[in-house]
């Protein structure tokens, strides 16, 4: 709870605009409640670090891919393309992506039919695919104009959620009553004040 709320207190403090991002912050590590025994003991390797597209060549920089030499795909003349089984430019949110946090929270956001823009649910799904952000990523091929207009704002992201302790300004960080009612007031207009599917 903690880095949830250390992450949206420097999403308000670097994007005071956005307050969406404030809100994405605040829930980006909600899929991990996959690993909760009410919604399928998964295992954490299943749910936790890096995220990729599946259908094309996997990046050599996705941390730990040297075990996909035993993974079948690698060897299937159609996926070891940059675009694989899409076309050039297809933009990300038609590239199916690892099983993970971050796409069960996409899924669990889109079933519930969440306010959020299009931006909001775009860099929570992206929030961990590290890949695409590093130099000369091999990924790049894949984006749309909208990928590659949103990708300065994920790389923003990803720092601003990485799990380190960054000091905020004195009396910059809500706290108590005032805390509750701001993030209360963001899901409530983005999510909505009901239960959720999930």
């Amino acid at each position: 709870l903690d880095h949830a709320f250390q992450t949206a207190e420097l999403c308000r403090l670097h994007h005071p605009d956005l307050e969406w991002m404030h809100l994405v912050g605040l829930i980006h590590g909600l899929g991990k409640l996959l690993a909760h025994r009410m919604l399928g003991s998964q295992p954490q390797w299943a749910i936790c670090g890096e995220t990729y597209p599946l259908g094309c060549r996997f990046s050599p920089h996705i941390l730990g891919a040297q075990y996909f030499t035993a993974n079948p795909d690698r060897r299937r003349r159609l996926y070891n393309t940059q675009t694989g089984i899409y076309g050039p430019g297809c933009g990300l949110l038609n590239v199916v992506m690892s099983w993970s946090g971050p796409e069960y929270l996409y899924l669990v956001l889109l079933l519930n039919q969440a306010k959020l823009p299009q931006d909001a649910v775009w860099l929570l799904r992206h929030s961990k695919f590290s890949t695409l952000t590093r130099p000369h990523s091999c990924y790049l091929p894949l984006c749309g104009a909208d990928d590659l207009r949103r990708l300065p704002l994920l790389r923003s992201f990803q720092a601003l959620s990485a799990y380190r302790r960054t000091p905020l300004p004195e009396g910059f960080a809500l706290q108590g009553a005032a805390r509750t009612a701001y993030y209360t007031g963001l899901i409530d207009k983005y999510i909505g004040g009901g239960k959720l599917r999930w």
